[in-house]
C-alpha cells in the first residue's frame, strides 16, 4: 500500500499486524493487546513530516476485518482528526466502555 503522500510502500509492514476479527472479541485483554501490538508497529515507521497520529489513522482500517472494518467504513475515518478520538471511539464501540476496567 502507497501511502499516497510519501511514496512509502506500508504492505509489509502491515502484514505481520494482527487483524482485530482474529482475535476473542469477548476478551478486553485481546483488543486492549491489538491495540498495543498496532501502536507499536506505527511506532516503528517514521516519515519527515508526518505526525504519528497522521500514521496511525492511515494504517488503522488496513488491521481491521469485518464487522470492525464495517463499522470503521460507517462511521468514516475522515470523521476522526486524531488518533485519541479514533481509538476512544473503537473502544467504546467493541468494549461499551473508554477504557477497559482492571
Amino acid at each position: 500500500m502507497d501511502d499516497g503522500e510519501s511514496g512509502h510502500d506500508f504492505s509489509g509492514e502491515l502484514g505481520e499486524i494482527e487483524n482485530f476479527e482474529e482475535l476473542d472479541k469477548e476478551s478486553t485483554i485481546g483488543l486492549v493487546s491489538f491495540c498495543q501490538h498496532f501502536l507499536e508497529k506505527c511506532d516503528t515507521m517514521k516519515l519527515n513530516g508526518v505526525t504519528d497520529d497522521a500514521i496511525r489513522l492511515r494504517l488503522f482500517p488496513f488491521s481491521l476485518r469485518d464487522k470492525a472494518r464495517e463499522y470503521l467504513r460507517d462511521e468514516g475515518i475522515g470523521s476522526f482528526d486524531t488518533w485519541d478520538k479514533l481509538a476512544k471511539a473503537f473502544l467504546v464501540k467493541f468494549l461499551g466502555q473508554e477504557k477497559p476496567r482492571n
